[in-house]
Formats: structure tokens, sequence, C-alpha cells
């Protein structure tokens, strides 16, 4: 990559386990009031009911769609039946009405104990008191209290915990969905099996997919204790690593994930109506697939009913992934930490004062005002304190402050000079077009090649994504103004179901204002037939050991894939391929 040389100028409750991971579960049925495990399983609408009539047609089929919505009045209507039934001092009505409507409110719960254990010691302390008097005294306490006794979220003015609450991709569909058919794919491997997909995995192409660092083999030698971040890099590269590991049901149901799980991860959408289109017809494919499959799935696993209430969430939400809350449980690294350094003699107090502590410092290091109370005026941390935090990236780290950086379209990254100890600085090295393989552009007429220019590593898009050498970009032609792109193309490609574009052979000049985003580009191992024929040093601890691996060798087969199931830059990449090649058509036709 070269560039010219003038441009270079309230406190959580201890019932709540610490640091697991049902934490954010747990807190959402705290929120939602709803428990999934009940016949009604759904905390957006009443689908569901005893087993027996899931079983039945009608009772199966009403898991494919929506059914009545929940609200807010009707779920408090619920819970003061249930306050009502435990004044009555019977534990069992109260359990088989959480059972029958699925309601269990985590909240309110140490009430309903409360009211179990008052009434016993009412009627053990009084003998003389029937029932109904009993009743009658909690029922007056229950009215006096009952902004204590119910949950806050159900009185909170324009806020309706079923119908606000939308899906969480993470849950749903990554340690959801995306996890199931991991499983039901690598359980039956043998180990020959692990190791192709392992050293398939290990070799792909990782630009323009936004991951981190793949590791291969610690994905299947840990395959049953992944994490999302795991299932992003599972998720996005299977179609190109399992066609030959899996058979024709279990890769067709991989490929409908791929193309429903970009279209979640949009961060914007431009035509909502065709949006929503795509998004229900990749819906209604994967559940056609889990009931060919694997059909008690969808009796057992709510997130597959959950997927049917996407398209609303999206319409009222707008993009999924602006609404995830996955970003906020690296909180529990912070609460665990306030946990172990409390004496637990009151661990819900000591970890609010603790926090309260820490917010406060945050708040004075970067400028906040306190009102002082002295004097009554309100103050500020002195520039001496405001910049200890800019100068100390450690500390910066430790309250999750980061500096915004901005990324400037056509900005460039010089490729870094090679130093040695104890010999001078070297200068940067300038080049001619002459000097370059751009001297075989079809557009070196526009240019002087006599023009100095120097390497870079990387160049900003106008999508402020950092593109690097060898990745594949969608750009603007200097010459025709239209979209780099071929003339000649294959059919479709029954593998991947997508099309097949010949590589651009020629070599062409193009400003760095004209490139628009990066995208990611698999080689078609399939068919060039590529195998585990490389040998290398293997690393431990960043260092080549005496320990050789294999690893794939592409062979020299000018066949790229364009990763349509990719979530970065998705949105973009449809825009600018034919709806022929991602959009998602229906499997069966609606009379099937």
């Amino acid at each position: 990559m070269l560039i010219p040389s003038q441009f270079m100028t309230k406190a959580p409750s201890k019932k709540l386990p610490f640091a697991s991971k049902w934490l954010v579960t747990l807190v959402r049925f705290y929120v939602m009031l709803h428990f999934p495990k009940g016949n009604y399983f759904c905390h957006k609408c009443k689908v569901g009911g005893c087993g027996e009539h899931k079983q039945t047609d009608a009772g199966f089929r009403s898991m494919f769609e929506t059914s009545s919505p929940r609200s807010a009045a009707e779920t408090l209507t619920e819970l003061h039946t249930q306050v009502e039934l435990a004044c009555n001092g019977v534990k069992a009505a109260v359990e088989a009405w959480q059972t029958s409507t699925s309601m269990k409110d985590l909240y309110r719960g140490y009430w309903i104990d409360d009211l179990l254990k008052r009434f016993h010691r009412l009627k053990k302390a009084n003998l003389n008191l029937d029932r109904a008097e009993i009743t009658q005294q909690l029922q007056d306490w229950v009215k006096q209290n009952e902004s204590i006794i119910y949950n806050p979220f159900l009185s909170v003015k324009g806020f309706d915990v079923s119908k606000d609450t939308p899906i969480e991709i993470l849950h749903t569909i990554l340690l959801g969905v995306v996890k199931y058919k991991w499983h039901g794919s690598h359980t039956s491997w043998n180990p020959t099996k692990k190791e192709t997909y392992t050293l398939c995995l290990q070799a792909t192409n990782t630009i323009g997919l936004s991951i981190a660092s793949i590791q291969a083999n610690y994905i299947m030698q840990f395959a049953n204790s992944l994490i999302d971040q795991q299932f992003k890099q599972v998720a996005q590269t299977c179609l190109f690593h399992m066609h030959d590991l899996v058979d024709a049901p279990q890769f067709e149901i991989w490929k409908v994930l791929g193309e429903l799980l970009p279209l979640l991860w949009y961060p914007e959408i431009d035509d909502m109506d065709q949006y929503l289109l795509d998004v229900e017809t990749a819906i209604s494919n994967i559940l056609d697939i889990f009931v060919i499959l694997d059909p008690i799935k969808i009796l057992a696993k709510n997130e597959l009913h959950i997927l049917v209430h996407a398209e609303a969430d999206i319409c009222c939400h707008g993009p999924l992934l602006h609404v995830q809350t996955e970003s906020f449980e690296c909180f529990n690294v912070i609460f665990r930490s306030c946990s172990i350094l409390s004496n637990h003699l009151a661990p819900s107090c000591d970890i609010t004062h603790q926090l309260v502590h820490q917010e406060g410092l945050k708040h004075h290091l970067t400028g906040g005002w306190w009102l002082f109370s002295l004097t009554g005026e309100w103050e500020y941390a002195g520039w001496a304190v405001r910049d200890f935090l800019s100068q100390h990236p450690i500390l910066q780290s430790l309250l999750g402050w980061t500096s915004p950086t901005e990324l400037e379209q056509g900005s460039v990254k010089l490729m870094p000079l090679k130093w040695v100890k104890g010999q001078p600085t070297p200068s940067c090295q300038n080049f001619t077009l002459a000097q370059t393989e751009a001297k075989s552009s079809m557009n070196i007429h526009s240019y002087d090649i006599t023009t100095m220019w120097q390497r870079c590593v990387h160049v900003i898009s106008k999508s402020h994504d950092i593109c690097p050498v060898l990745s594949w970009v969608y750009a603007i032609s200097p010459v025709t103004k239209e979209p780099i792109s071929t003339t000649s193309s294959r059919a479709l490609l029954a593998l991947l179901s997508s099309s097949m574009f010949f590589v651009f052979q020629t070599l062409l000049i193009i400003p760095l204002t004209n490139i628009e985003f990066i995208f990611n580009v698999q080689h078609n191992c399939y068919t060039a037939k590529c195998t585990a024929t490389g040998s290398q040093a293997k690393k431990q601890e960043w260092v080549d050991s005496n320990i050789s691996e294999s690893f794939i060798e592409h062979q020299p087969l000018e066949e790229h894939i364009i990763n349509t199931t990719a979530f970065h830059n998705a949105h973009l990449l449809r825009c600018c391929l034919p709806p022929s090649t991602w959009a998602p058509l229906p499997l069966f036709a609606l009379e099937d």
C-alpha cells in the first residue's frame, strides 16, 4: 500500500450468586417477572400450556407464532392474586398458581414467604383466631405496604416489562440457537474430523470479520464451554469448514443461520419493510429446519419461540444490536471484586458503599461538579487532578475510561521502520511509481511516475474501517466512477448458495477516499482441495518451539468467496451485492 509523500503532513440482592454466568439471566427475570421453566415459557406472550396441549397439533403449531401479548397491568393483577393466596397461608396453592401462569417474581418472592410465615406465627400465637380473621389481618397489612411488596418496575410510567424488553441476541442467538447446533454438530465427530475442523478453522482469513484471534485448538478442546466471542467465530466461518464434516440437513441449518445472523447484527436499517421480510423468512427457515432435525427443541427451548418476536422488537426498538445489554456484563468483574473485599457480614451494604466510592472517584477525575458542604458552593477538581487521569492508562483501564479516537477517512499509518540497537534511526524510504507494481496499472497515465510515495500498513475507509494490506475492500473506480467489479461470473455455487466471481486481475490506482468499506473473503478451499500439507514451528509463549504442527496450505487456485455470513459491514455489503446472492428464500412452500 503506497501514498504520495506530500500527503504525510439500587444495591444488588445478596441472594444473587456473585460472578455467576446466570447473573444477567436472573436480573432479566427479576425485571420481567417471568419464570421460563413454567408451562407458559415466553415472557412476551401467553404461548404454551401443559405438556399434553403442546404435543397436540394446535399446541405445537402455536409455538411458531405469537400468542396473546402480556401486559404490565395484567401481570400486576396476577401478582395480586398470588399475594392473596399467600395471605391464606397455603404454600401449595401459591406454587400451583405460579406454575400455571409462569409468573415467579424474585422481588416479591421474599414477601410471599414472609406472608406465609406471618400466617403461621399468628395462628400459633392466638389459637382463637380462625383462618378468615388471620387472612384479613394480612390483607390489611398488604394494603398498607403495597409500595414495598410489589416490583417497582410495574409502576414505572411508560414502561411495559413484557413489551419493552427486547430479545437478547447473546442469550437467544449465540448462547441459544447457535450453541444448540454447534453441540449437535461436533458431538458426532471422531478425532480425525475434529483435527480437520481445527486445521481449517485456524486457516480462516479473519480480515474483515472484526473478531479476536482464532484459537482453534482451544475451541475444539473446550467445545462444550465456549463463550459468545467464540460462537461468533464459529457462526461466521462454519460454512467454509463443515461441508464434509456434517450431513446435508445439519449443513442446511448452518446455511439458514448464516442468513439470519448477519441481519440481526445490522447497525442501521435503510429499507425497514424489506428488512423485516428477510428476517421473517430467515427465522421461519430456522424453525422449519429444527422441526425436521430436532422437533423436541421447539417445545423444550424457549429461545426458538422467542425468535418469532424479533420482528416486533425491531419495529419497536430498531436494530437489536443497539439494545443489547451484553456489554454491561463486564461489570460482573467489578461486582465480584467488591464482594471479595467485603467481610460478608452485610455484603450488599459493603458492595454499595464500594461502588459509590468508585463512581465518586470517576466523577472527580473527569471534572464533575459537587456541592461543598462547608461553603455551600459548587466546586470541581483542579487541573492537576484532571490531568492525572489522562496521563495514566492503567487508571483509565481500571475506571473504564477510554479516550475517544476519531478515524479520518483516507488517513493512513506508515509502515514501521526497522531499527537496530546501536545504529542511527533510519529515515522513511520513498519510492517512485516506476519502482512499484503500480507502474502496470491501467490508469498510470493519470499520475506522475516521478512522484515520491511511501509504504503504509493500513488505510481508513469511508465506513471508518481499518483496512490493512491484502484486505478486500469495496471501492469506487477512479476511471468509470462505478463500483469495481468483474464482468464475468459463473453460476450459483451450490456449496454456499452464493455467486462466485473471478479475481479482478487488472491493477488500478485508487484514491484513498474512494475506499468505501472492508469485507471478508475466504479462499475456495472446497474446490481447490486445500489440505494440511504445510508444517511450521508451534508457538509457545509467542516463541517458536521445537515442536512442529501442520497447517492448511492454500492451493494456487485464484477462486475466492465473499463471506456473506460475516457480521461486520453486513448492511453495506448487501447494498452492493444482488439480492439473489444473499436474500433468504423460504425452504418450504406455505402449504407444506
